[in-house]
């Protein structure tokens, strides 16, 4: 597994030279099945203005910028305190692609990341690991993680750390990024959320991202490691965002128009050529 570069910069993205956990004693484990017990999950990922694909079961967007939210939502068990001052949030970004990723370091580009007017630039594969999140060296190793993302990983990912407040709201009373998607109004009335824009015009041509968020425990005595980490509660696979690269578009009316003509042209020279 390659090293990561350390970044002297606000933004925390945590790699695997600059991991950073709380303890247990942190750990509110009744946040996933919390989600369970209300319309919408307390983690949640969005992107402005994006649409919901059924067939991908995420939000997408095929514009290289775009922000995305992450979305804690109190309910249930889970309280804004849980959101504010809990365990650590971590959205992944990680590197997709319609065929197999190899682990083998490659120069897939790059994108930028501002998270708070703070704007960093993560390189594909030099500043990411591969496998499954959580970021960690015995993890990746040892005991991989086990996030039910669409069967997108392992590939290369890095996690951002998100920091919520009570000052950032929005959506209705039960925001739903299915039954809404891409329309999370600042109402200062529910969800807890933290933008985080992304330019992806410099990642290499045919590849896409995907962003899951969840929370971290530190795991002090699983395997016998002294620094296991896993992830615990987190954003439903259907609850997930992506970046699509390449999605097909349809094609301009003057353009149909044009192909037509063309067309028609071409049938009448062959019915010509047939006549003589």
């Amino acid at each position: 597994m390659p090293g990561a570069r350390e970044k002297d910069k606000e933004v925390k993205i945590k790699t695997v030279s600059n991991l950073w956990v709380k303890g247990a004693g942190l750990i509110t484990a009744g946040l996933l099945f919390a989600g369970a017990a209300q319309a919408e999950p307390v983690l949640q990922v969005d992107i402005d203005g994006g649409s919901y694909s059924s067939t991908l079961a995420d939000v997408v967007t095929s514009n290289p910028t775009f922000t995305v939210l992450a979305l804690c939502s109190p309910g249930g068990q889970t309280t804004s305190a849980d959101c504010n001052s809990g365990p650590d949030y971590y959205l992944s970004i990680a590197l997709t692609s319609d065929s197999t990723i190899p682990s083998t370091p490659a120069d897939y580009g790059s994108i930028d990341i501002t998270v708070d007017g703070v704007t960093t630039t993560i390189n594909i594969t030099a500043d990411m690991v591969y496998g499954t999140p959580p970021v960690d060296e015995f993890t990746q190793a040892h005991d991989p993680g086990d996030l039910p993302t669409h069967s997108v990983f392992p590939t290369w990912f890095t996690d951002v750390l998100v920091s919520f407040n009570d000052d950032d709201k929005c959506g209705a009373a039960q925001y739903n990024v299915q039954d809404d998607p891409g329309n999370c109004v600042r109402t200062s009335r529910n969800s807890h959320y933290v933008e985080i824009a992304v330019d992806a015009t410099n990642l290499a041509a045919g590849f896409g991202l995907h962003f899951d968020l969840y929370d971290e425990v530190l795991l002090s005595n699983q395997s016998g490691a002294a620094n296991d980490v896993d992830q615990e509660g987190f954003a439903p696979p259907s609850h997930d965002a992506s970046y699509l690269c390449c999605e097909r578009k349809v094609a301009e009316p003057g353009t149909l128009g044009l192909l037509g003509i063309g067309l028609l042209g071409l049938g009448l020279a062959r019915r010509r050529k047939s006549a003589v």
